[in-house]
């Protein structure tokens, strides 16, 4: 009996060893307000691979900032998660799933002519709060990232692709996101002709700092963005 009990106390002390152990490497998951709560006025940018040709680039206005920067009701919602986890050193594997429905969208082709990117998607805030139409759009962008610490300040989404905050080394990122609105003269269609926006990318480690560990060098092995008529044929 006495043996018993010894073995159920070692038991119960492993236990509550453990637990806190355990807990440490559960993620937490936090809402996905506290991510955009930090956010700038800023937009999620994505271009072409640079040996496309003809090279584009798309702005997605992910975060509802431009939006609300400039006072548009366009509907847009959010949806998603932050997760926390603590790693081993004290710092924290982070993961964001951003879902963006109904955000602002466009974007611009390369003209070789002029030598500079022309307007073939969508309007800016600027030209929407003109009057011109809004082309909306749909958006799944995934983040991985550390940070010194689980309850440090959540990073802003220039510090982790623009910066490169080394407090917050960015590991991964991916987007994918389909508007629908209408294409410009840029894109070799006439101004205002109904079109689509699609684009697909996915990003491995920062290659400017971090480049011997992309595959084969390549930090971006996908970068899709395509404009298209979807207008009768």
């Amino acid at each position: 009996m006495r043996r018993s009990v010894k073995i159920l106390c070692v038991l119960g002390l492993a236990a509550l060893i453990a637990a806190p152990l355990m807990a440490r490497a559960v993620a937490e998951q936090r809402p996905i307000s506290d991510f955009l709560a930090v956010q700038l006025n800023t937009v999620e940018s994505w271009c072409t691979q640079a040996d496309v040709s003809p090279s584009r680039c798309v702005a997605f206005d992910a975060f509802g900032k431009r939006a609300e920067y400039f006072g548009f009701d366009l509907g847009t919602s959010f949806a998603g998660n932050v997760k926390v986890r603590e790693l081993p050193d004290g710092t924290a594997h982070v993961s964001v799933l951003l879902r963006t429905t109904n955000a602002l969208c466009w974007g611009g082709q390369w003209d070789d002519s002029l030598g500079r990117y022309v307007d073939a998607f969508g309007y800016n805030g600027t030209l929407v709060s003109e009057g011109n139409p809004p082309s909306l759009g749909d958006g799944l962008t995934k983040l991985e990232f550390t940070m010194p610490s689980p309850d440090a300040p959540l990073p802003n989404y220039r510090q982790l692709m623009y910066i490169g905050d080394p407090d917050y080394p960015l590991l991964s990122a991916s987007a994918e996101i389909s508007c629908k609105g209408v294409l410009r003269s840029g894109s070799g269609y006439p101004d205002g002709t109904p079109g689509a926006a699609h684009i697909a990318q996915v990003f491995l480690l920062q290659q400017w700092y971090k480049q011997e560990l992309c595959p084969a060098g390549d930090c971006w092995p996908a970068e899709v963005v395509n404009f298209r008529a979807t207008g009768a044929r």
